[in-house]
């Protein structure tokens, strides 16, 4: 069908070209090739103007149109267009297209344009409406946005809406050039309307633009024309956007046939360019209804908000969410007692998360991010920690923080990981900074026993003004280390280390393949018994040990 139409639209071409050997036509085809620069994307267009029939006032034509943008949009436009010659200069003008747009998000739309025009010596007047027609949204999941409230995850997905419309111009031609000189500049000023479904904003705002046009130009051919142009528009949603313009008419009798009659101002103002919007109208955001969503995977989720809520609060409220689930950190908490994990669950602060709506979508959503304070008085003896890993649990995208903990003989942990196996911590923040107690150790993530621990993109960073520092301690365990960064700093050189592995029963310390891209910015790499089997890879090409 589409070579039928291209050989029926040659077929006339030729025959307007050149079956009138002896007297061409008043209004013969050409090609307005078009280049935009603008201030927030470039445009490229190709305008095809084929008159179907005329005689001394009155034109019928077609008009097919491809435009293309630099962000990948792409669009066509096929339309017929009525113009006739009226009394007192006038040119009275009707029209309407198809439209068909790729978007910049690579969705479809569909419109019908209609518009009329009227267009004299002096003053121009113009009026378009735009109809969507088809499937006027197209889901784009990368622009979901989630709400994290009342206990648990709302998402809007991601919407991209063809908007229905019109607009409007008047324009006025400067007393520049004389009305024949086959020159013209003309300032146009106006404004646009576009509504859409739900939440997509209104566009509405004022344009402008100045034209100037060379219907006679040195160097170039006959019924060729050069038009030059800028153009300034505002809407609240897309904000300030500006273009400047060139078009260049190539008449198609250049290639054979008679030569175009000359034509007089309101002549050749009847296959003036139709006047629109540049193209089909979209708006892209968060537009879809607000839904609930839970895991796409089907396991229990739960949103903890730090308002009003203490330590002790947030340890029963894990308690209660029970194994295998995904709890989501929200807000600054502060606490007095080890966050524990259950078994198989996960803690979040911030990262991606895939959920699934309750109409069906899966998309993924940005959490939104958590810290941990602990400054508890003081606990005696032993292994203290922010957060306590438990069997097949995951930490991912908190920031943990103590500073100034007071206890004799105490060795404080950012995270503990002692007796359990498959265990992740990735993207975490931990910072551990002590300067009370002299006899107190400070370190970042302690492993040990333990077996297929991931510890992966986390900053680790501990100080201890009195004592031992150190970012990571291993002890018999096997792990994967990646990505990471490490510093530790202890009250002198020997009692700092930015990696501790240490083999004290017997049983094997096992560094897993991949662990590479570490950087140490402070401390040793120290192994005071046995050596493990595998190193740690370093930025740098170094190793540890």
């Amino acid at each position: 069908m589409r070579n039928k139409l291209i050989s029926a639209l040659l077929a006339s071409v030729a025959m307007t070209s050149v079956g009138h050997a002896a007297e061409a036509p008043k209004w013969q085809p050409h090609i307005d090739l078009e280049g935009k620069i603008g201030s927030d994307r470039n445009l490229g267009e190709a305008d095809f103007f084929l008159p179907l029939a005329q005689n001394a006032d009155s034109l019928l034509f077609a008009n097919l149109r491809t435009r293309m943008d630099g962000d990948g949009g792409f669009e066509g436009n096929a339309g017929l267009g009525v113009r006739r010659m009226l009394d007192g200069g006038w040119n009275l003008g009707a029209y309407g297209y198809f439209d068909r747009r790729r978007s910049d998000n690579g969705n479809y739309f569909s419109q019908v344009t209609l518009g009329g025009e009227l267009l004299g010596r002096d003053w121009d007047f113009r009026v378009n409406g735009y109809a969507p027609i088809g499937t006027r949204k197209r889901t784009v999941a990368g622009l979901s946005a989630a709400d994290f409230t009342g206990g648990g995850i709302f998402v809007r997905m991601g919407q991209e809406q063809s908007m229905g419309g019109a607009d409007a111009e008047v324009g006025f031609r400067l007393p520049v050039f004389d009305e024949e000189s086959g020159k013209s500049l003309r300032l146009y000023g106006g404004g646009y309307h576009f509504t859409g479904d739900g939440a997509a904003p209104n566009i509405t705002g004022p344009r402008a633009r100045l034209e100037l046009t060379f219907d006679r130009t040195p160097y170039l051919w006959e019924g060729s024309r050069l038009t030059l142009g800028g153009e300034l528009q505002h809407d609240d949603p897309r904000g300030t956007q500006g273009f400047l313009s060139a078009r260049l008419r190539i008449p198609l009798q250049i290639f054979g046939g008679a030569a175009p009659s000359s034509l007089t101002a309101q002549e050749r103002r009847m296959a003036d360019p139709v006047v629109r919007d540049v193209d089909v109208v979209t708006q892209a955001g968060a537009f879809g209804p607000r839904e609930a969503a839970g895991l796409a995977n089907g396991n229990p989720l739960v949103v903890l908000d730090a308002g009003g809520m203490s330590g002790a609060d947030m340890q029963i409220a894990l308690a209660a969410a029970g194994a295998n689930s995904t709890v989501v950190l929200k807000g600054d908490f502060d606490t007095s007692v080890p966050t524990s994990l259950q078994p198989g669950q996960t803690v979040m602060g911030k990262g991606d998360l895939a959920v699934k709506t309750a109409s069906g979508y899966q998309v993924s959503v940005q959490t939104p991010g958590a810290s941990i304070t602990m400054a508890p008085p003081g606990f005696g003896a032993g292994t203290r920690a922010i957060v306590v890993m438990a069997n097949d649990s995951s930490l991912i995208g908190m920031t943990l923080n103590s500073s100034d903990i007071a206890g004799a003989g105490v060795n404080y942990r950012g995270i503990n990981v002692i007796g359990v196996n498959n265990v992740l911590i990735a993207n975490n923040v931990v910072r551990q900074d002590l300067s009370v107690s002299p006899t107190s150790s400070s370190t970042g993530i302690g492993v040990e026993n333990s077996t297929n621990v991931v510890i992966r993109g986390n900053d680790v960073r501990t100080t201890n003004d009195n004592s031992n520092a150190a970012s990571l301690v291993v002890l018999d365990s096997s792990i994967q280390v990646k990505d990471n960064i490490f510093s530790g700093r202890g009250s002198d050189a020997a009692h700092s280390f930015g990696i501790l592995l240490a083999d004290n029963t017997g049983t094997s310390l096992t560094i897993l393949s991949g662990s590479t891209g570490n950087r140490i910015l402070s401390g040793s790499c120290d192994i005071p018994l046995a050596m493990p089997v595998g190193t740690i890879g370093l930025l740098g090409g170094g190793t540890c040990p």
